[in-house]
């Protein structure tokens, strides 16, 4: 059986692939945090894509609470990725990392959506939900796409509080960057305050 650990035995914990329950999962981050050393700083590397935005946050809320100082090391953190770099007291990005923002997103599976857009936001669902509710067949699943909506809404207002209280910049200037998918070099990074120094590349 394999074991969800995210130690590579280097003292590090390993967040390196896509986020959800059974890859990067807040368990896995839970147990590595037993497994490291129990003293002194918790150094977290970052590398991933993304993922499920409750296994972020509860990996977010994992490290934030562990009772440790948190030094994250940014490779590429995507989507959700950024978001659980902010748990870090101490931030740094490689030479070569990427930050990338945008707004929360809805596959278009789960929202019985029939659109081009393999992921929609708040505002693409609430859209498509007031084109269901014209017909009365189609009222039931606009208030399902409602519900999708609102759930979206949430979690940018979570992302969003926490983004704010790491790199102290306004909510709408955060709404914007995030509105625009925008990707951050490690320049830019540092600049807006999502980091707070450049580094060489770790070894792999």
């Amino acid at each position: 059986m394999r074991r969800y650990s995210l130690d590579r035995n280097d003292g590090r914990i390993w967040i390196d692939g896509q986020i959800s329950e059974h890859h990067v999962s807040a368990a896995a981050v839970r147990r590595s945090l037993l497994e490291v050393a129990q003293t002194g700083l918790v150094r977290v590397v970052i590398d991933t894509p993304g993922g499920s935005c409750a296994e972020g946050l509860a990996i977010y809320t994992a490290l934030r609470e562990c009772g440790r100082p948190v030094e994250v090391t940014v490779r590429n953190a995507f989507s959700m990725g950024a978001v659980i770099a902010m748990a870090g007291e101490r931030v740094a990005i490689e030479a070569g990392g990427i930050i990338g923002l945008h707004s929360s997103r809805v596959d278009r599976e789960t929202a019985g959506a029939s659109v081009s857009d393999s992921h929609l936001t708040a505002e693409a669902l609430r859209r498509f939900a007031r084109a269901l509710w014209s017909s009365e067949a189609t009222k039931g699943d606009a208030a399902r796409v409602l519900d999708l909506a609102h759930g979206a809404e949430a979690a940018d207002a979570t992302h969003l509080d926490i983004l704010a209280r790491r790199t102290g910049l306004p909510r709408h200037e955060l709404t914007a960057l995030r509105a625009a998918e925008t990707v951050l070099t490690a320049e830019r990074a540092v600049a807006l305050g999502f980091a707070d120094r450049i580094i060489p590349t770790l070894g792999a």
